[in-house]
């Protein structure tokens, strides 16, 4: 097992991103498209630091505070290489290279949302959906960014929970995926919901 402590993350961003066949609202401000990961602007930044055994919430204000955290810290995210750290490293400039990672959608065999994870195995559905998150920023929603983004970190951070102790997941249609462990085992006090719910 690794020293390295687990560090749970999610974003949220400012900007809407829409497809061809979507007509651009008026009033609202957009990215040029999911590769325009500068031009997405992160609202919030939410993270679970195990090694405080605290949520954290960070934005533009305190981003070297998120910067100085990263040290000697595992990096676990649902869909993070892909999305959430260029878009660190694009908006914030904070080198994420440095880091160990443990992306938990791509430990699963199978394409699965994390809402549709969150329902087999944990009993419970995401409060909304990412897209919405821009739209609730623009219009002064703060809270409910916030909300959103910390719901989503604990997601990962309970299922994370399930692949350290079991070593698989559910699929909806209730089969056993098997899931490869993180190398770090998390230090916390929480009791964590002991679920699998399709078993």
């Amino acid at each position: 097992m690794s020293d390295l402590t687990i560090l749970v993350y999610d974003l949220e961003i400012k900007n809407l991103i829409r497809s061809s066949k979507e007509p651009q609202l008026p009033n609202r401000t957009y990215a040029y498209g999911w590769g325009d990961h500068k031009g997405m602007g992160i609202s919030y930044l939410c993270a679970y630091d195990y090694g405080e055994g605290r949520y954290r919430v960070f934005d533009d204000s305190n981003k070297r505070d998120f910067e100085r955290l990263l040290v000697d810290h595992l990096l676990v995210t649902f869909n993070g290489k892909r999305f959430d750290d260029p878009v660190v490293e694009a908006c914030w400039e904070i080198d994420m290279s440095k880091n160990d990672k443990y992306d938990l959608m791509e430990e699963i065999p199978k394409r699965i949302s994390l809402d549709k994870l969150a329902t087999a195995n944990l009993r419970m559905s995401k409060s909304g959906h990412g897209k919405d998150a821009p739209l609730w920023y623009q219009d002064g929603h703060h809270a409910s960014v916030i909300d959103y983004c910390l719901q989503d970190v604990k997601v990962t951070k309970d299922l994370l929970a399930l692949v350290c102790k079991y070593g698989w997941l559910l699929h909806t249609n209730g089969e056993k995926m098997t899931v490869r462990h993180p190398g770090v085992k998390p230090q916390t006090t929480e009791d964590h919901p002991d679920i699998h719910t399709l078993t």
